[in-house]
């Protein structure tokens, strides 16, 4: 369960590149303290496996289900798995009793939007000072729990405040680990 809420903060976070753009130029974030800063060209690399990945669990995700491999997924095929049952017309967006890869993808593409959006909404109201980071108290009482909850692990430089760029950090080695 704790694996499938990290998930679910994971694609809120990488929703949308707005998640982690600074709101406030003239005082940038902090940055983090980590053991040795990976060079741009290092960063790439996992950036490209980690998108590999992610496109090997969705194809195995969608061949799973598209029984019959005619490359669609029938209402049929989809009642093993309860979300795409429960959003089964909206994913089929051209409304053909079957539910592409495309419009899976699209699909999931436009849920982590939205999810990135609320994140990125919950987080600007949360910080009340406006400075890109937010303060143990901003957190507990901007309703961001798990924030708070776990503000001591993210606070990577350990200066009291927690960045978007520390809750990324936080959430893809979560994410590497499950």
């Amino acid at each position: 369960m704790q694996s499938r809420f990290f998930l679910t903060i994971i694609a809120g976070l990488f929703a949308s590149g707005a998640v982690f753009a600074q709101t406030d130029t003239a005082q940038p974030a902090a940055p983090m303290a980590t053991p040795a800063a990976p060079s741009a060209q290092s960063e790439a690399k996992p950036d490209v496996d980690r998108t590999a990945r992610m496109q090997q669990r969705f194809d195995k995700y969608f061949s799973k289900l598209d029984q019959n491999g005619d490359g669609m997924i029938t209402r049929e095929e989809a009642a093993k798995d309860k979300r795409l049952t429960t959003h089964f017309d909206e994913i089929d967006a051209n409304k053909d009793g079957k539910i592409s890869k495309d419009e899976l993808r699209a699909h999931r593409q436009s849920t982590r939007a939205k999810r990135g959006e609320k994140f990125d909404a919950k987080f600007k109201a949360a910080d009340k000072n406006g400075d890109g980071a937010l303060t143990r108290e901003e957190a507990e009482s901007g309703k961001l729990s798990w924030i708070a909850k776990h503000f001591d692990q993210i606070d990577a430089n350990k200066d009291g405040k927690v960045t978007r760029e520390e809750i990324r950090a936080l959430m893809m080695s979560k994410h590497k680990r499950s």
